[in-house]
């Protein structure tokens, strides 16, 4: 799966992780984006579409870069299924 990983400022964190939450939509106003078919990995970390504003439409289609606030952004049709297969307590290898 292609995906945008966070920017030099804000990098993804990298190590072992198991899967932990998730749900099917969300909304940073600090950030001023959101995402659908987010899956938690630690803490504010996530797996997630690309990102979309309020009213998700997609603000940013970004993939095969760094070019989140620090989630794994993947394509809306990637991000549904990560969300719909890979179960909590899934070991992901971030590096």
């Amino acid at each position: 799966m292609v995906c945008a990983t966070g920017k030099n400022n804000s990098p993804t964190i990298r190590g072992t992780y198991k899967i932990q939450d998730r749900g099917t939509w969300f909304y940073s106003h600090r950030l001023g984006s959101g995402a659908k078919y987010w899956v938690r990995f630690s803490g504010d970390y996530l797996f997630h579409s690309i990102a979309m504003d309020i009213n998700q439409n997609i603000i940013d289609d970004t993939l095969g870069k760094r070019a989140s606030a620090g989630c794994v952004r993947l394509s809306l049709e990637d991000s549904k299924w990560f969300y719909d297969y890979v179960s909590q307590g899934t070991t992901v290898f971030i590096n």
